[in-house]
């Protein structure tokens, strides 16, 4: 149903500013501008997002002095530079001219969280040296935080006089005022130390002098940590609350996320498919029941019905959102007219973040020594399930003058793409499948509560491919006869892949799972499990077999465990392996499946033999042949794409079904 009637699209107005409707654009990345302009990434980004009407985009950590800056000091942006702030109007411009929305920046100061060797002091609440690095930290003196209050206040005017609306501070993520505030940073003794008020004083004093500064119609906002997730004796929610007790009397909305930059996916800064969908909606409800002010939350919010939840029941004003605005910036106009079944979930892969950069900078540096692309580095540019995202200047390019007739085979992820993308640019498509559903490999998923999201995005982009017109065959396999009726100009394969079988005896046993047979709502999980492959599909198997009770043993024949996973989800695949008593045998190769379990020789050649009432495939897949359709296709238009080519992931796929069809 359209979501016209939705509070969601209701106005909110704080000291004269107007909220069109109830979604904010996450801070995500900070202010982008040199020589005087916007990077032409930075805008490009920004013109991406005009699209999903957002009402308020926040640029993202932007360090209010050179000094406060966490990594290199001529990297930093600088706030008295008069050719910088000719930037800072036109970002502004473009945010309000071109989003319509209100444009704000998140001020922050990195802290203790400083790298090291950067060329300036490392400032926090005590002073110490770190274990991790022996860097020096200098405990600030009151003289140091009155100049830190004012490299605030003078960012934050700047920010004002160059056409923003506001500011975000940002009190959380284990920067400067979180360090001050969380009592596992702060013993100071004096009045910034201490009791609740004093761990706070620092904070209020800023944004008190902020809000003198840049006067009464400036909005404020403050942003917290709902909690620290990281087992330190931290501030519980409680404290919290009573923290944004005081708050409210000195900003106009509290901004509620959560966790630590430098340890983002185990602290839920950045929720993984581990986590809950809204994850920080127990600590918004918390502060909302205890603030007369508006609250904004953020975390894994990624479905129209979250969205109304939240706003309905009073838990926010509003919904801040990061990775579903690059799933899907049409998120809010397919809920408006009634299309939300074909709105692309955020699947939080993490793809478009690999971490801390500080955590991937020698891994970077080492890849460009040797002239190397940096697979993480690249991938953050790019999203698995939106391939606009990375192909902005295809995806501009206008509909096609003279129409063809498209024939695509096979109805998984990669085939639908390309037959929606063809059909946006005004071919004529026929997508043929042989199952009696669409969707391919991620109907695995539909009975995965970590992974359902995957289940959604087939639902999703099938929704969108019956709308496009384009004509759908279930239970259809291409025959050269196909060619004769519809007669296509161009054929796209996508016949997708199959589980791999190495010559491994006993693989073929009728008692070895497929993985993905697994999650099926009728599958026998039984006690003892192996799990050969230890890649993301069988670590993300061994999972799903530990949460239901297994015991699980996981062999894999490298020294690394899923290594083919984007950087995040696989330190979270690994943390989570590890909590959950998995074993898992690195450099161990399967030499053989028994009746009673498997052989396996480990890295010294020892050989033993691994007990087990059921044994997982997990080997990988391998690519379907396409020779028989290729050589039907003489004469016409050829292109195979997705799995078909060689198995990899969504991404892959569709990227290619995008790239295909614009290319007709």
């Amino acid at each position: 149903m359209p979501a016209t009637n939705s509070i969601c699209f209701t106005l909110l107005t704080i000291r004269g500013k107007v909220w069109k409707n109830r979604f904010v654009v996450s801070p995500m990345i900070g202010m982008e501008v040199e020589n005087g302009a916007l990077r032409p990434e930075a805008l490009a980004q920004l013109r991406f997002y005009a699209q999903g009407d957002p009402a308020e985009y926040i640029v993202g950590e932007t360090e209010v002095s050179p000094a406060a800056y966490r990594g290199p000091v001529h990297m930093a942006f600088d706030f008295h530079n008069e050719v910088s702030q000719a930037g800072m109007r036109d970002y502004a411009r473009i945010v309000k001219d071109e989003l319509g929305a209100l444009a704000v920046v998140e001020l922050c100061h990195a802290g203790e969280s400083k790298n090291a060797g950067m060329g300036t002091p490392i400032y926090g609440p005590m002073g110490y040296t770190r274990a991790s690095d022996g860097a020096e930290i200098i405990g600030m003196t009151e003289a140091d935080i009155a100049s830190t209050v004012a490299d605030f206040v003078y960012a934050a005017k700047t920010c004002k006089n160059c056409g923003f609306d506001g500011v975000v501070i940002h009190g959380g993520h284990g920067w400067l005022f979180h360090q001050f505030f969380s009592p596992a940073t702060n013993r100071r003794t004096d009045h910034f130390g201490g009791s609740l008020e004093n761990r706070l004083r620092f904070l209020l004093m800023t944004l008190d002098a902020v809000r003198e500064a840049c006067g009464e119609d400036f909005i404020i906002e403050c942003r917290i940590s709902g909690a620290e997730n990281n087992g330190h004796d931290s501030y519980t929610l409680d404290e919290l609350v009573e923290a944004t007790k005081l708050l409210q009397h000195h900003c106009d909305i509290i901004h509620v996320s959560a966790g630590m930059y430098r340890d983002p996916a185990e602290t839920h800064m950045m929720s993984t498919i581990y986590d809950a969908h809204g994850c920080n909606v127990p600590y918004a409800r918390a502060v909302k029941a205890a603030v007369d002010v508006p609250v904004s939350v953020v975390g894994g919010i990624n479905s129209p019905a979250l969205c109304e939840d939240i706003i309905t029941s009073g838990v926010a004003d509003l919904i801040v959102m990061c990775r579903q605005w690059v799933a899907d910036p049409d998120f809010l106009h397919k809920w408006q007219a009634g299309h939300s079944d074909e709105i692309r979930r955020c699947i939080r892969c993490m793809r478009c973040f690999p971490g801390p950069f500080e955590s991937i900078e020698h891994e970077l540096q080492a890849a460009m020594a040797e002239g190397k692309p940096y697979r993480p580095f690249e991938e953050m540019h790019s999203c698995s399930v939106n391939p606009n995202y990375a192909n902005g200047s295809l995806a501009s390019q206008p509909p096609v003058k003279a129409k063809k007739r498209v024939l695509v085979v096979g109805g998984g992820c990669a085939g639908m793409q390309a037959a929606i993308t063809a059909a946006q640019r005004g071919h004529i498509v026929l997508l043929v499948e042989q199952a009696d559903q669409l969707g391919g490999l991620l109907n695995f998923a539909r009975e995965d509560t970590n992974k359902r999201d995957l289940y959604l995005l087939a639902q999703a982009t099938e929704a969108e491919l019956h709308r496009t017109g384009a004509e759908v065959r279930l239970n259809t396999s291409f025959s050269p006869t196909l060619l004769d009726e519809f007669k296509p100009d161009a054929v796209i394969a996508a016949l997708g892949s199959s589980p791999a079988m190495p010559p491994i005896p006993g693989l073929e046993k009728p008692d070895v799972v497929q993985a993905m047979e697994l999650y099926q709502a009728a599958a026998e999980i039984k006690k003892q499990i192996v799990v050969l492959g230890g890649g993301t599909v069988g670590c993300e198997t061994a999972i799903h077999l530990a949460q239901r009770g297994a015991v699980v043993t996981l062999v894999e024949m490298t020294d690394t465990l899923c290594a083919d996973a984007y950087r995040l989800h696989g330190i979270k695949l690994r943390n989570t392996l590890a909590a959950l008593d998995v074993t898992t045998l690195t450099n161990t190769t399967c030499c053989a499946v028994t009746d009673t379990g498997v052989i396996v020789t480990d890295a010294e050649g020892a050989e033993y033999h691994l007990p087990a009432e059921q044994v997982v495939n997990a080997l990988g897949m391998k690519a379907n042949s396409c020779s028989e359709l290729e050589a039907a296709c003489k004469g016409v238009q050829y292109t195979a794409i997705g799995d078909c080519i060689r198995a990899r992931n969504i991404a892959c796929a569709l990227d290619e079904g995008f790239k295909a069809a614009v290319k007709l």
